[in-house]
């Protein structure tokens, strides 16, 4: 009966143990392959361009407790945007103007507390050598109940925009352009 009662004490302890572990929050990582990353220019006339940089990268801290995100740092090579179209490419790597400004970047500047799988993240971008306050609207596709995405067990969708009327960022406005839209798909990996 001695070694029951222990043997139960110690499986317990080892289950307890087992979903605090699980439980804790963790750091992930976004490297390139597993980083979707999309810039659209808003027009008028609904015939907007869109294009996709190649290289990006992110990291942030996920407690599944409070289900809380921080510290995110998203850091993207303007110079790896690709289009359909080369003229397409041309106009956003003009626009970005790539060859004096090669890197845009996010950071979360207050902790995000997510309500189920949707969340505002806070943020300042980093575009052309400026920096403007940002709310991207996120949503949680996976790891709310311990299903995985493509293989990882985390995924974030990040939507934005910067207004052309708030930025003096982009260069002389077009009448036509009324935005500069960002999605950021992030298939995090937990280290």
């Amino acid at each position: 009966m001695k070694k029951l009662g222990f043997f139960l004490s110690t499986l317990l302890l080892l289950a307890a143990t087992g979903i605090a572990l699980a439980a804790q929050a963790g750091r992930y990582y976004i490297p390139p392959q597993y980083f979707d990353a999309g810039i659209q220019l808003v027009k008028k006339d609904k015939k907007s361009e869109a294009a996709v940089f190649q290289n990006a990268t992110a990291a942030f801290l996920h407690d599944p407790n409070t289900n809380t995100l921080t510290g995110l740092k998203i850091a993207i090579d303007t110079n790896s945007i690709e289009a359909a179209r080369t003229d397409t490419a041309m106009n956003f790597r003009s626009l970005l103007e790539t060859m004096t400004y090669p890197e845009l970047t996010f950071v979360e500047t207050a902790p995000t507390k997510f309500e189920g799988d949707k969340a505002k993240v806070k943020g300042r971008l980093s575009i052309k050598g400026h920096d403007q306050d940002i709310i991207l609207d996120a949503v949680k596709e996976s790891g709310t109940d311990g299903t995985t995405y493509d293989s990882t067990p985390l995924t974030i969708k990040l939507t934005g925009s910067v207004p052309y009327s708030e930025s003096g960022i982009l260069g002389e406005v077009d009448a036509d352009e009324t935005a500069l839209k960002f999605v950021f798909k992030l298939r995090a990996i937990k280290q």
